[in-house]
């Protein structure tokens, strides 16, 4: 059912939420609350009143990532920028479509709150990505030069990354 790692196409009890880099299965269960709570060890459990809502869960579910990413992305940022001497004026986290990241001219980064789906090593990836683009901001031969001298194997994570949506 799922051709793209962290996509959800239907509620069922098939639905898998990934959680760094981690599938979980998704419990759902008629009950009279609206809740989602995230277990670790055993998956997410979403309990409903009505039918249920598939915009209610993704919303749930959107929430839950935003809070993890302005959690624990902060000082990965950090302690990357330190390391690269390239640092943010802004950091921001919010739900994209189409881009993991992004820097503006004005060196504020944004990083979509659908990176907490990936395994650490490709969030990380994403982090230098985006703080190249402090010094770079196009994705010239001394972009991916720079990338490279953090992630050695650039090329290898960047088709790693395509198998998630």
């Amino acid at each position: 059912m799922h051709t793209k790692k962290g996509v959800i196409y239907t509620l069922d009890n098939d639905t898998t939420i990934y959680f760094l880099g981690e599938g979980y299965p998704v419990d759902f269960e008629k009950n009279e609350k609206n809740s989602l709570r995230f277990i670790m060890q055993k998956g997410f459990k979403y309990s409903y009143k009505n039918d249920l809502d598939k915009a209610k869960f993704l919303e749930i579910l959107d929430s839950f990532y935003l809070q993890k990413a302005q959690e624990l992305l902060p000082k990965k940022i950090k302690e990357h920028a330190e390391n690269m001497g390239l640092h943010p004026t802004k950091i921001s986290f919010k739900k994209t479509k189409s881009q993991w990241g992004s820097c503006s001219k004005a060196n504020a980064l944004s990083i979509n709150t659908g990176v907490m789906k990936l395994p650490w090593h490709l969030i990380e990836y994403i982090i230098i990505h985006e703080l190249a683009h402090i010094k770079h901001k196009n994705h010239q031969k001394q972009f991916w030069t720079l990338v490279a001298q953090y992630v050695p194997n650039a090329q290898e994570v960047r088709r790693e990354m395509k198998t998630y949506a």
